[in-house]
């Protein structure tokens, strides 16, 4: 019998066979390893130590990367292997103590063997120096906090909440698509698109720029509000996904 293991591989998922004797009443036997394994019990692949597996009545095999300690040096010091050769260590040099930091962020430099103050920026803590991108001239300094020095905004305000930088060599601050965007919560949204957001019907406004995107409860709209206005004869000229596409009529910002 023919069994199958997965494993995630360069981020692709792929399956690959191994031999199992039997896969009888919930336990599983290997051949060449002489092993047998009961249901939902984890092992090590018989051809790869790197890999753990977990047997499955039907004798599949879901096998994962083992889980390797993390190395104590910067990532360009980790030069040496696990005696398995599975996990990444730190080189001989790095075998000697570090002194000990007091600073609330501390990270490993990439070609360090111990740790040194840095920064904590956009959630993730990097070492001092020059740190993002580079048309926003931040610094992580000694004392735990970054300055940056970004260009000036320009003379005329732009027309949309996600503004960009023209290139990674020009740090001219324009509209990522030269349209106006608005905003609602974490959703930006391009002039006259109508989106859902939970229980409202949004759009950005094309007549006037607002950051801002106008909503309008959906109960609101369809509901008896709606349904006089109908029969008031206001929207007798429009059709119903006309009045979808274009609802800012009714709506005010929130």
């Amino acid at each position: 019998m023919t069994g199958l293991y997965s494993l995630l591989l360069f981020g692709l998922c792929v399956v690959i066979k191994f031999d199992v004797a039997a896969a009888v009443n919930g336990t599983c036997y290997v051949t060449g390893a002489f092993q047998k394994y009961q249901e939902g019990e984890i092992f090590q692949h018989p051809h790869n130590p790197c890999y753990l597996c977990e047997c499955c009545a039907d004798g599949i095999f879901t096998c994962t990367p083992r889980k390797c300690p993390e190395a104590s040096c910067g990532i360009l010091k980790q030069t040496r292997y696990s005696e398995d050769g599975c996990c990444k260590q730190c080189c001989e040099e790095c075998d000697e103590e570090c002194p000990e930091l007091t600073c609330t962020y501390q990270v490993y430099k990439a070609d360090s063997c111990c740790k040194s103050c840095g920064c904590k920026y956009n959630g993730v803590v990097v070492p001092q120096g020059p740190v993002g991108h580079k048309c926003d001239n931040c610094e992580c300094l000694a004392n735990g906090k970054v300055v940056c020095d970004r260009p000036p905004c320009p003379p005329e305000s732009l027309k949309c909440v996600n503004p960009t930088y023209a290139s990674s060599t020009n740090c001219t601050w324009v509209c990522p698509t030269g349209d106006y965007t608005c905003r609602r919560g974490q959703v930006v949204i391009p002039a006259g698109k109508v989106v859902r957001i939970k229980n409202k019907i949004c759009t950005c406004n094309t007549q006037h720029f607002y950051t801002r995107a106008f909503c309008a409860n959906i109960q609101e709209m369809f509901g008896k509000r709606f349904r006089h206005l109908w029969y008031g004869k206001c929207l007798d000229k429009y059709k119903g996904s006309e009045i979808l596409t274009n609802p800012m009529k009714y709506m005010q910002p929130q």
